[in-house]
């Protein structure tokens, strides 16, 4: 009984009891022992009533299964965060869709009922005068189409950037973070592109260029950083992804869950590397900045 964790002693003693009073069948039960060093163990014991001198004892025979116990907890952890990011990503989608829908609603539906006006106006009102003058209210119709047209490219660019697929990752890259140095003027960007286009297999690129958006986006939203430093490039056999800031970091141990608030970045990030083959790897401590190294092997 020493070896037994204090928190299920009382139980197992309840069960041997019940074992010799009634005498039951063998049966298994899980408890935790504390093993040498203070460390706590996991075991499956099955326990059997045998006869005894003149009475009953118990016999006792225990198998080690902490690490089938940590795996067990470890998928139900992997469900409980797949169930969190599933409801997450109904939620982002439907933000997603609502900042769209804004978007075309206020400022490309306001831009074209703008030009229709205009349009209107320079080949229907009578008080424009001659042709000369109307022409001139067409042509200052054009920068307004040219900002429609913008606004466009920009929201476009944002679903999906066009210049993956037909420029290539390498470049929307630089595209990438030219946009982002420009919203986040006090955090500045460091780049290190190693790779050529013809060395990242297709099939990673846009795994790629969301892990780096998501991790960009993370820090220029928590970690109250100065700089972060991207880099790209071949490492041995692996492609390798790290994003590394000088900000406030945080601790690994203490992280929300991915359901809430804030957690679901790194989540996100998680599952994007593993369901596209790859490692994912967090340094990060309070005080120390964050680094995020996503690898995958060059097959």
């Amino acid at each position: 009984s020493e070896f037994l964790h204090p928190e299920d002693w009382p139980a197992m003693r309840e069960h041997w009891k019940h074992c010799l009073t009634e005498g039951s069948m063998p049966q298994d039960i899980e408890c935790r022992i504390l093993a040498q060093g203070g460390d706590v163990r996991w075991i499956m014991g099955r326990t059997t009533v045998i006869p005894f001198g003149e009475g009953l004892a118990l016999l006792v025979n225990i198998q080690d299964i902490t690490e089938r116990h940590e795996a067990v907890q470890a998928l139900r952890d992997s469900q409980e965060a797949l169930h969190g990011l599933s409801a997450r990503l109904i939620s982002i989608q439907e933000d997603e869709r609502y900042r769209v829908a804004r978007d075309l609603h206020d400022s490309i539906g306001s831009t074209l009922t703008a030009i229709k006006i205009m349009v209107e106006g320079a080949l229907e009102d009578p008080s424009q005068g001659g042709i000369e003058s109307r022409m001139s209210t067409l042509r200052s119709v054009i920068p307004v189409i040219q900002d429609s047209i913008e606004e466009v490219r920009r929201i476009s660019m944002a679903l999906r950037p066009l210049t993956l697929d037909d420029l290539g990752l390498t470049i929307t890259i630089d595209w990438f973070l030219r946009e982002f140095q420009s919203a986040h003027s006090s955090l500045k960007v460091g780049k290190r592109i190693e790779l050529t286009e013809d060395e990242i297999p297709d099939p990673l690129k846009i795994s790629i260029f969301r892990i780096l958006q998501e991790g960009l986006n993370n820090s220029a939203k928590y970690s109250q950083a100065s700089r972060v430093d991207v880099s790209l490039r071949r490492v041995e056999d692996r492609i390798v992804l790290e994003l590394e800031d000088d900000g406030v970091g945080f601790d690994l141990a203490v992280l929300r869950p991915p359901d809430s608030t804030g957690g679901f970045g790194l989540a996100s990030i998680r599952e994007r590397v593993i369901l596209s083959g790859g490692d994912l790897s967090i340094l990060t401590a309070p005080g120390r900045g964050t680094r995020i190294r996503a690898q995958w092997p060059v097959t």
